[in-house]
């Protein structure tokens, strides 16, 4: 986390750590978890998915193979 605040002189940049843990879906329900990564922008770029159940087994997982330009594409899909 990075916040900005304007002082006197300028800008003052204040970081925090904030923890992201992965929570199960409700009973019943699946959760699909999705990453892109890009090695350059223009590069080679690709994304995966992975889908959980509630009790937070893999049930699916996928790395499609495709070939994408850029970061951009990878995160979005354009």
């Amino acid at each position: 986390m990075v916040s900005y605040s304007w002082c006197s002189e300028g800008y003052k940049v204040e970081y925090g750590i904030t923890v992201v843990r992965w929570q199960k879906p409700p009973i019943n329900w699946f959760k699909c978890n999705t990453d892109g990564y890009s090695k350059g922008n223009p590069g080679p770029s690709s994304a995966v998915f992975y889908i959980r159940d509630h009790q937070g087994n893999l049930v699916a997982a996928k790395d499609p193979k495709r070939k994408m330009k850029g970061p951009v594409e990878c995160e979005f899909g354009r």
